[in-house]
């Protein structure tokens, strides 16, 4: 089975481990992840447009973006329940959960191993146990 993860990261490290930990966590659950990136405002502007609440089982959502903010990501289109707050600024992650979303992880710049598994184990109980 093929999951989807939406990942909205400005930073390519943080992105890159990311995606890399949720493609070995599909193998360990002998399934497929997916992995779309978006790095800008503009471009989760532009997602909005066609985004459903079927579209991703996961969204892992940074904050900041070079040109504003990820949190223009219409809300009232995605399962806040599938989706990880991961800022690395408590404030900002309490916006997050502002807008429905229960689960949220502070990361650290630059994401250690141990904070992206953190990630990662949160990601594998909403792809795997709470599905």
């Amino acid at each position: 089975m093929t999951k989807r993860a939406l990942i909205l990261e400005d930073t390519a490290q943080v992105s890159d481990l990311l995606s890399s930990k949720l493609r070995e966590l599909a193998k360990r659950h002998q399934s497929q992840i997916d992995v779309d990136v978006i790095t800008t405002q503009r471009a989760t502007k532009a997602l909005n447009r066609h985004l459903t609440p079927a579209e991703y089982d996961i969204i892992l959502l940074d904050y900041y973006a070079p040109d504003g903010n990820f949190h223009v990501l219409d809300f009232d289109k995605i399962d806040a329940n599938k989706a990880i707050a991961i800022s690395s600024m408590t404030a900002k992650n309490q916006l997050a959960q502002m807008h429905g979303i229960s689960c949220s992880i502070a990361k650290y710049n630059p994401l250690t191993d141990e904070k992206a598994n953190e990630i990662i184990n949160g990601a594998e109980y909403i792809l795997y146990t709470n599905s």
